[in-house]
């Protein structure tokens, strides 16, 4: 129904670019009203001559240049260079894009997304809350550059890394090649590390911070091992059986009343086997380190057995009472009475 050739003329001024650019904005928005009107602040001279040309009007001055539409539409109408408006933009321009329902399709495949993977967190309070938190401030859209189907990719891969949670002494990049099959996916600054980090803070009670220290913490919450030898566990008097490499050292320390670290490794690779009647069933677990020094200094090997956590519990730590509690052991927890003295005591 349209003149394509006139039409192409009638709009063909580089001076009249803008107004064809508002006209489909509108109509791709979904915001044309024909009774409405389209205004350029601040024209050119050339600008406000092609507009009153193809308008058929006197010579217009002023600041502003106003364009309104139903008038555009008579003579484009009358004009039989189309049926309306919408046809022209489309003749002049190409095929109009209905961008509204393509912001809805997009939302609702965002919400459909958000449903399939609520349901695999719906029965752990945690991971619910984590979950509801990398939506809501919009971490997941953010990773995934706004993109649905990259943003699946990556739930699937977080999601599997929350089930594992908490874990019992893995290493990061085994956890890492076992969820995602690539032992750096969790890696700092990797877009699934950066939503599971998330998740170990949460679900580990702790609260994250942007540094390498507070991302270490909240794995280490969960059990999982970021570095065997880094952030070891303080002892003393703590003798354990066994003939591992471990256990020999716990011994030696205890036999001469001097405080030993013990990391992650050891744990994990020479473990020391406990046994309650050596121990009379009771560890104390502190956080203080200099409480250990000053127990070693005053009682020597009469001391009684002592763990000292540094704070938040590391891995190396979480590993090593839990050893003891398999073991049969009773723990007596000293720690700061304010909320973050109780949040460690609840997790001891």
């Amino acid at each position: 129904m349209s003149d394509s050739v006139r039409l192409r003329e009638a709009f063909a001024s580089e001076h009249l670019s803008w107004l064809v650019a508002a006209l489909r904005r509108r109509f791709e928005n979904g915001t044309f009203r024909v009774d409405g009107t389209v205004r350029l602040a601040d024209p050119s001279p050339e600008q406000r001559q092609a507009c009153d040309r193809l308008l058929g009007r006197k010579p217009s001055s002023g600041g502003a240049l106003t364009v309104r539409l139903n008038r555009l539409e008579r003579v484009v109408i009358e004009g039989k260079l189309a049926s309306d408006l919408r046809e022209a933009m489309e003749v002049v321009g190409g095929p109009l894009v209905d961008r509204r329902g393509q912001r809805q399709r997009i939302e609702e495949a965002w919400q459909a997304l958000y449903n399939r993977f609520r349901s695999k967190v719906a029965e752990r309070e945690a991971a619910c809350a984590w979950y509801e938190q990398v939506w809501n401030r919009g971490v997941l859209r953010r990773l995934s550059g706004q993109d649905v189907k990259r943003a699946s990719q990556l739930l699937e891969h977080a999601v599997r890394v929350v089930e594992r949670l908490p874990a019992q002494g893995v290493s990061l990049a085994t956890l890492a090649a076992e969820c995602c099959g690539d032992s750096h996916a969790l890696d700092p600054g990797q877009p699934v590390g950066t939503l599971a980090v998330r998740a170990a803070a949460e679900i580990g009670g702790v609260e994250l911070r942007p540094t390498a220290l507070s991302r270490r913490r909240a794995w280490d919450a969960v059990g999982v091992i970021c570095d065997e030898l880094s952030a070891p566990v303080l002892i003393l008097n703590l003798p354990a059986g066994g003939s591992s490499v471990t256990a020999q050292l716990m011994q030696t320390c205890a036999a001469a009343g001097e405080p030993c670290r013990i990391t992650a490794r050891q744990l994990l690779r020479h473990p020391p086997v406990f046994e309650p009647r050596t121990l009379k069933g009771v560890i104390f677990v502190g956080e203080n380190a200099s409480v250990v020094a000053a127990a070693a200094t005053r009682f020597g090997a009469s001391a009684r057995p002592l763990v000292c956590i540094d704070g938040q519990p590391t891995t190396a730590a979480t590993m090593l009472l839990r050893m003891l509690c398999r073991a049969g052991f009773v723990l007596h927890y000293h720690g700061d009475f304010d909320w973050g003295g109780i949040r460690i005591a609840n997790r001891i």
